[in-house]
């Protein structure tokens, strides 16, 4: 997720570079254009975070539909837990007993993903509610500047 971060602070940062060296040649439209440059940047920027939080979403969506399986097999279980049980010198669980342990801790696995993937959606949310209003704002600005050049103001 930070790479991602430093991918788009450097768009942002080549973006200004690039409006600085324009500007220099153009020093009478600068500020019109920087103006510009930066309401197309924030579009561009809340874009992807929108997108990347879409893709969350239904990543996340799809892991709480479909959590990943437990993987340990009832036989590793079961020579763990009497492995265990002669290493503390405890008494031996009885096979009813094993078959629980491990029927609960299966059932506490698929709890825990759910409860990770509900988690994780929220946080999903967070990179659509938040970018959104801010990319709506700057399309509005944008286009209202449109009609206004259109109409000769």
């Amino acid at each position: 997720m930070e790479d991602w971060l430093m991918v788009m602070a450097a768009v942002l940062l080549s973006g200004i570079v690039v409006a600085v060296i324009i500007a220099q040649y153009k020093k009478e439209r600068s500020e019109d254009m920087f103006r510009q440059l930066y309401m197309y940047l924030v579009l561009f920027v809340t874009l992807m975070m929108t997108i990347k939080g879409t893709v969350m979403l239904f990543n996340n969506g799809a892991d709480l539909v479909s959590p990943e399986p437990y993987y340990e097999s009832y036989s590793s279980f079961k020579y763990n837990e009497i492995t265990m049980a002669r290493e503390q010198k405890l008494e031996i669980p009885s096979e009813a007993e094993i078959r629980q342990r491990f029927d609960e801790n299966e059932k506490l696995h698929y709890e825990q993903v759910k409860r990770g993937a509900m988690k994780d959606i929220i946080r999903s949310l967070g990179w659509i509610v938040i970018p959104l209003p801010l990319f709506i704002y700057f399309q509005l600005l944008i286009r209202r500047e449109w009609k206004n050049t259109a109409k000769g103001g």
